[in-house]
């Protein structure tokens, strides 16, 4: 028998736990403000609280989890912290996969496609892109947060952050040549990843020539220095302390 059961009480419960996070933050400022709060201090606490829920994403992220296994879903969750990056990536890159990996995607289908991409995103998480989910997840509640229930990759594709991260990926592959250094470091990694997502180093070289056009079409056009300093993710911003 299962631990929980399916319904509507879970999201009676995130509500719950969302207003308690609002009761002890104001609570908190409050008494530290000597039992007043001003109109311009609720809404500053009211930011604070909002801009935290990236920090705080794995209260979230377990709520949904829950829900999932109380209703027995076995869908999958494609902007969890571990797969949003292979979402991003396979959204991006699908189409120059199945062309340069033709021969594997036309005998194994999705069973070669899935660990392909989870092995490529564990190269551009180890050589390109160290902080990816910790910046892909930022963007994902913050459109969230604006979309709510309603998100889809192309939201997703179209946010500041998650754009800088394609650029940081792209960038090696918009060389004049994909250098034999980079493919020897992709068909590694796919090999100590994911064994079954074999590739010759010719069908590597034709994807990342690929996946960098595909990257491109995503894209707008390169924003001005200071303009890219804005979208960088609030690593330079002040956290706020939120009590969850």
């Amino acid at each position: 028998m299962f631990d929980a059961f399916p319904g509507p009480h879970h999201c009676l419960g995130t509500a719950r736990t969302v207003a308690d996070i609002v009761y002890r933050s104001l609570h908190a400022r409050c008494i530290a403000r000597g039992g007043a709060l001003s109109v311009e201090e609720i809404e500053h606490c009211y930011a604070e609280i909002i801009a935290s829920f990236s920090s705080g994403f794995d209260m979230f992220e377990r709520r949904h989890l829950h829900c999932m296994h109380a209703s027995v879903s076995t869908a999958e969750m494609p902007f969890a912290r571990d797969r949003i990056l292979v979402t991003i990536l396979r959204a991006c890159g699908e189409t120059a996969a199945r062309q340069a990996f033709s021969m594997q995607v036309e005998q194994q289908g999705e069973c070669w496609l899935r660990p392909f991409f989870d092995a490529f995103a564990h190269y551009v998480r180890t050589h390109l892109c160290a902080d990816a989910d910790q910046r892909l997840t930022a963007a994902y509640v913050e459109t969230g947060l604006t979309r709510k229930d309603k998100i889809s990759i192309d939201d997703l594709l179209k946010h500041k952050i998650v754009q800088k991260v394609l650029r940081d990926c792209a960038r090696p592959l918009a060389e004049q040549a994909i250098t034999a250094g980079l493919v020897g470091q992709v068909c590694d990694s796919l090999e100590a990843y994911a064994g079954t997502a074999k590739a010759t180093e010719q069908q590597t070289a034709n994807f990342l020539v690929l996946l960098g056009r595909q990257i491109a079409m995503q894209l707008p056009a390169e924003p001005q220095p200071h303009e890219a300093e804005l979208y960088s993710l609030a690593d330079h911003k002040k956290k706020a302390v939120v009590i969850f």
